[in-house]
């Protein structure tokens, strides 16, 4: 998302070098592959998110919420719901016009399945009237422990790098919803919704 969609807010003036944004965020990951023995997780988010924005180029967030994590491993299916918490950055390093290239940093945690996940990405972005359609590469970390009746064994993801499509999408002045899915190291789906104070 380019943290300048949204040119208005509720409190805060349009001219604020600072403003801060908050929503609610879903996201649900259908198959990631881990290593070694063939693992695999599934997992759902639902989680809210507060967002400070300085010069409309960096986004500092964090994403409070619930986790619904399953496992599938040797024939065993495991599930578990946890808190889960996210913190990350987003800067656009080049705009030229309508079109943006940008970075995010991110990082997450939860104690369902020790599960720890850290992600990079880049990507581009193009501002069309109240659509910002966008594209990257992400390069991403996932560990997890899964016990077993006499030990706990920790897998992490071996294919690292995949991509990521997505738009967001002004609803008026004041809120903006995104949609994003992502594929080749992992099979997901997010949607967000947030409004600028």
């Amino acid at each position: 998302m380019e943290p300048a969609l949204l040119g208005k807010g509720f409190f805060i003036l349009d001219k604020s070098l600072v403003n801060v944004r908050s929503g609610t965020l879903y996201e649900r990951l259908y198959k990631k592959r881990l290593e070694p023995g063939g693992a695999e997780i599934e997992k759902r988010i639902y989680a809210g998110s507060l967002t400070l924005n300085i010069c409309e180029i960096l986004d500092l967030y964090t994403q409070l919420g619930s986790l619904k994590l399953e496992s599938k491993y040797n024939s065993q299916h495991k599930k578990d719901n946890s808190f889960v918490a996210t913190t990350g950055a987003k800067l656009i390093l080049i705009k030229i016009k309508n079109t943006a290239f940008g970075t995010d940093v991110k990082y997450q945690i939860s104690h369902s399945f020790c599960f720890r996940e850290w992600q990079i990405a880049a990507g581009l972005s193009q501002k069309i009237y109240i659509f910002v359609p966008y594209a990257g590469i992400t390069f991403t970390g996932t560990e997890v422990k899964i016990k077993e009746p006499e030990i706990s064994r920790s897998f992490e993801n071996k294919n690292r790098i995949g991509i990521t499509l997505g738009s967001s999408i002004a609803l008026g002045s004041l809120f903006y919803a995104n949609f994003e899915g992502r594929l080749i190291d992992e099979t997901a789906f997010s949607t967000s919704i947030e409004t600028r104070f």
